[in-house]
Parts: structure tokens; C-alpha cells; sequence
């Protein structure tokens, strides 16, 4: 029975996964979303795209969620990942296009607004990229180093300065340690 196949396949992924053969437990995850399609979660699990890095595999990832999308037209969790996919591959165009998908179904998401802010940024869209890490900035203030950095990063190439190194210190005081902390800061105070 599917429901029975499903549960099972799911449970050999959790346990794979834990013992961190990420493969295998992409395969088991995958058996389980064929068995349960409409199961979100699972979905992302098969694609890899929130894996560790040594264990994430993009063109998978890529592949899986493209496959999910075609029974799950309107998941913004499945065109979210989708983004994050494409972005980790560098496509950002392509992210981009998705994450605004996502956005559209899911406007309330920050996460969302964060990882769009991020890509619009890396392409040179300054504007729309202030824009989106405003929007997630107001929605719910981020205590996250590296969204913080990368803010602060954009508000200083912008001339913003202050408010680049203020963004800077509060990612810093978030995670002192964090290398994208410490380069903002580093970037935002070099004169």
C-alpha cells in the first residue's frame, strides 16, 4: 500500500539522513514524495537544497522540485526552494524569477523577501534589492549575520555608511564569529 511504502520510505530517509549519507537518504526521500505528492516537506527533503553543503546536489535539487511544482502549481515553499536552488547553481535571473513567485504567493514570508533582497543584490539591482531588505527588515527585524550583512554591504556601496556599519555591529553582535560579519564591518568602516 502507498501510505505503508510511503511511511517507511520516510523513516529510512530520517535515518540516513542522520547518519549523514545525504544520497541515499535523497533516494528514500524521493520514494516517499512519489508516494505522498502533495507532501511538501518530503519534496524538499528529496532535493537536497537544504542538505549541508557536502551532501547538497543543485542539478537534483534543480530536478526534484521541478518535478514537484508540476502537482504543486502554487507551493511557495516548493518555488522558494526552487530559488534557492537556481541561486546556489548562480543563477540568479532565474532565482530571482522564482523567489518573486514565491513572494507572490506567499507575500507575508520574510524568508522569502530576505533570499529575493540577497539576489536581487548580488545581480547589481540595487534599488529593488534595498526595496525587498526593507520590506523584510519591517516585517520582522532579522537577527540572522548574514542577511544583516549583506544589508549593511548594499547601504554602504549606496553611500549609506552609518547605517551600513550599524546593520555591520548588530550582525557582529549576533555572531561575533561570522566571516560575512566581519567583512561587512570591516568594509563599512574602511574610509
Amino acid at each position: 500500500n502507498n501510505d505503508e511504502t510511503g511511511a517507511l520510505s520516510l523513516c529510512f530517509g530520517d535515518v540516513t539522513y542522520a547518519a549523514g549519507n545525504y544520497s541515499e537518504a535523497a533516494d528514500w526521500y524521493l520514494l516517499a514524495a512519489l508516494k505522498r505528492p502533495t507532501n511538501i516537506d518530503i519534496w524538499v527533503k528529496a532535493s537536497t537544497v537544504r542538505y549541508p553543503p557536502s551532501g547538497r546536489n543543485l542539478k537534483l535539487a534543480e530536478n526534484v522540485l521541478v518535478q514537484a511544482l508540476a502537482m504543486n502549481r502554487e507551493s511557495s515553499d516548493l518555488l522558494f526552494n526552487l530559488g534557492l536552488a537556481m541561486h546556489g547553481s548562480g543563477r540568479l535571473n532565474e532565482a530571482i524569477t522564482f523567489y518573486q513567485e514565491a513572494q507572490r504567493t506567499n507575500p507575508a514570508n520574510r524568508e522569502i523577501t530576505a533570499a529575493l533582497a540577497t539576489a536581487l543584490h548580488a545581480s547589481g539591482q540595487f534599488s529593488q534589492a534595498l526595496a525587498q531588505y526593507v520590506a523584510a527588515e519591517a516585517a520582522e527585524p532579522s537577527s540572522s549575520p548574514v542577511f544583516l550583512a549583506n544589508y549593511a554591504l548594499l547601504l554602504n556601496s549606496l553611500g549609506r555608511k552609518q547605517e551600513g556599519r550599524n546593520l555591520a555591529m548588530r550582525a557582529l553582535n549576533a555572531d561575533p564569529n561570522n566571516v560575512d560579519a566581519i567583512r561587512a564591518m570591516r568594509e563599512c568602516t574602511a574610509e
